[in-house]
């Protein structure tokens, strides 16, 4: 029996009468009880990196460009959630519309400001995305899922699995697609 997620707690959020509860459900049914973490427990168990591709001057509007899109966080798009941004400042002198590399209607992330200005290349770093970005996230005309990475206690970022366009050839049952592409 799957009773869901999105348990709203917190560090200090006593848990032992919903193990209670858990466990007299079980036995009484004789079923075995799985509970989804929640973004409440994981959001902060990852981050999203990505690179500026492009910077674009667009009337009183600066755009930078993303190599991800809101398809990789889909909490933004579903939800108008605006993530956090690293070096994000309320004051900063460089201000920034972060959109995605799609052709969707609302690829944005947000008004961002930094006090350094962004240029190709740059890192823009959405930390606690480590709720719903992997499970839910999709390769929408066939833009490459983010990398995923493990970091371990040391530091070391060790890769776990990188997306080609084979992995969305694939969706669609093409069984041998030119990885080059």
């Amino acid at each position: 029996m799957n009773l869901g997620g999105g348990y709203l707690v917190n560090p200090d959020t006593p848990l032992e009468p919903f193990y209670e509860a858990v466990g007299l459900l079980g036995e009484r049914f004789d079923v075995a009880v799985f509970i989804e973490p929640g973004a409440a427990i994981v959001r902060r168990a990852g981050s999203l990196v990505s690179t500026v591709i492009d910077v674009v001057e667009h009337g009183r509007t600066t755009l930078a460009y993303l190599d991800t899109t809101v398809n990789h966080m889909p909490e933004v798009y579903e939800y108008q959630y605006e993530p956090d941004v690293l070096g994000h400042s309320d004051n900063g002198r460089f201000r920034y519309q972060l959109v995605g590399s799609t052709c969707l209607a609302g690829d944005t992330f947000g008004q961002y400001s930094f006090d350094e200005p962004l240029e190709l290349g740059s890192r823009v770093v959405f930390p606690n995305m480590g709720a719903y970005t992997a499970v839910k996230s999709h390769m929408f005309n066939g833009v490459n899922l983010p990398a995923t990475y493990l970091r371990r206690t040391t530091g070391e970022l060790v890769l776990r699995k990188r997306f080609t366009y084979s992995d969305f050839a694939a969706i669609w049952g093409e069984e041998e697609a030119d990885a080059s592409l």
